[in-house]
C-alpha cells in the first residue's frame, strides 16, 4: 500500500521533531478504519521507522529521531 508524500518532505525532516504534513490516503479495501502505517528511512544499514500515519486524519506526523541518516523513505502497512 502507498501514500502520496507531501513533495516538500525529505530526510531531514527526520531529526528531533514533530512535524505534521497532510497527505492524501487512497480509497480502497486494504485499508479500513484507522490502520497505522508506519514510515521509514531506509538506508544501506537498515530500515528504521519515524513515522505514524493513522486514517482517516489524512495527516502524519514525524516522530522524533536523534540520528537522522540519508536514504529513501519508504513506507510498510502495520
Amino acid at each position: 500500500y502507498s501514500v502520496a508524500l507531501p513533495s516538500d518532505i525529505n530526510a531531514s525532516d527526520f531529526n528531533g521533531t514533530a512535524v505534521c504534513y497532510e497527505i492524501t490516503l487512497e480509497t480502497d479495501n486494504i485499508l479500513e478504519g484507522n490502520e497505522t502505517i508506519r514510515l521509514g528511512l531506509s538506508t544501506t544499514e537498515s530500515t528504521e521507522s519515524f513515522v505514524a500515519i493513522t486514517q482517516p486524519t489524512a495527516t502524519f506526523t514525524i516522530l522524533d529521531s536523534t540520528q537522522p541518516k540519508p536514504g529513501v523513505i519508504v513506507n510498510t502497512v502495520e
